[in-house]
């Protein structure tokens, strides 16, 4: 059985949408093995990934402009310990931390 194909955007047949292909390389978002759970969704024009960073004990968030594009830097928003590291202290801590899902109903904020 072959892996799957990797995410890519196909413009085939002048096209451009997104979909499983070989024709274009994987768009690696993650480096190493010590993310779970994450979800992704475009809010507004951001693509908004959020995650369990089981290393850190925390979940994080990151933002890019499209899926396959640099993301930024992880950004803990709950923690298990807002003791340590000191990246931890004053964020919101909850002991036995699980998920990390984005809810479906989530916007972004609005401007006036």
């Amino acid at each position: 059985m072959e892996p799957p194909a990797p995410c890519g955007k196909d413009r085939g047949a002048g096209e451009s949408r997104w979909q499983w292909t070989t024709a274009a390389p994987p768009s690696p978002i993650l480096a190493g093995n010590n993310v779970g759970e994450f979800s992704v969704k475009r809010i507004g024009d951001r693509y908004c990934m959020s995650y369990f960073d089981v290393t850190d004990y925390s979940i994080c968030t990151r933002t890019a402009s499209r899926p396959d594009t640099v993301w930024s830097a992880p950004k803990p928003q709950i923690v298990g310990d807002n003791r340590l590291p000191a990246s931890h202290w004053g964020k919101p801590q909850v002991p036995n931390l699980y998920g990390g899902y984005i809810h479906p109903g989530s916007a972004s904020p609005r401007t006036t």
